[in-house]
């Protein structure tokens, strides 16, 4: 039998080690300085400080707007005036963030920047409403029964995807601390 797969739930990614390498300096600096912290999900976080404002940093708002436009170019949209609002953030051993999704977000993304052994996957969860209410006895595993999918990290991994897109950072395991790059892209003018 042939298939048509309907509405895809795109991902973008791909390797970046050179702004994860520029980053990171930024990153264990903010994430040094407990003020700079916040525990709004039981972990190590600078959401609350918004490192967004720092002038230093004006690189990696350009660089998450230009990957924004080129992620929705790709998948058929034109380009957007877009804001980039972005944190650090660093999780040890049994650290976790739940099921979420970004809401008031165009796109969200990450960069890894320091990956020990250990660190914890990504799971991005089916949006289909279906698959919360019908459990469907599954014979083989395919992308078109999946009811979430994992992403490994490695250093310098790129994401971006729509900001409406469950994901959930599962149980970290590593000793030394997971650190990443965390952004949300908005509208700056809501006039499409």
């Amino acid at each position: 039998m042939e298939h048509l797969k309907l509405f895809p739930t795109t991902v973008g990614g791909f390797t970046d080690l050179e702004i994860a390498e520029r980053l990171m300096p930024f990153a264990r600096k903010i994430l040094d300085i407990d003020g700079n912290n916040s525990n709004t999900w039981n972990y190590k976080t600078s959401y609350s400080s918004t490192p967004s404002n720092i002038n230093e940093l004006e690189f990696f708002s350009e660089y998450t707007k230009d990957l924004g436009n080129k992620y929705l170019n790709s998948i058929g949209y034109k380009s957007l005036d877009l804001h980039c609002d972005f944190f650090f953030s660093e999780m040890f051993e049994e650290d976790l963030h739940p099921l979420h999704e970004h809401p008031n977000t165009v796109l969200s993304g990450l960069i890894y920047l320091q990956v020990p052994e250990g660190s914890s996957d990504l799971r991005f969860h089916d949006p289909r409403f279906h698959t919360k209410v019908t459990n469907l006895p599954i014979i083989e595993s395919k992308d078109t029964n999946w009811m979430w999918y994992d992403v490994t990290p490695e250093k310098g991994l790129v994401l971006i995807w729509p900001g409406w897109v469950a994901h959930e950072v599962l149980k970290n395991q590593s000793k030394e601390g997971r650190i990443t790059a965390v952004f949300n892209l908005t509208l700056l003018s809501p006039n499409l």
